[in-house]
This record gives structure tokens, sequence and C-alpha cells, in this order.
């Protein structure tokens, strides 16, 4: 159960950096 909690949260984490890495490419665009 551990581990389906540890991959979770890798999963937000590594969303979350993407989601950095969109507006930050977004904000250079305009």
């Amino acid at each position: 159960m551990e581990l389906y909690f540890e991959y979770l949260n890798n999963m937000i984490v590594r969303n979350h950096a993407t989601n950095q890495l969109n507006e930050g490419f977004l904000a250079k665009r305009y």
C-alpha cells in the first residue's frame, strides 16, 4: 500500500514540474 502512495506522490510531483514547464513555455511565447 505504501508503494502505491509513493507512486501517486511521484506522479503528482512530476505533473507539477510539467505544469511549471508549460507555464514557463507559454509565458515566453507572449
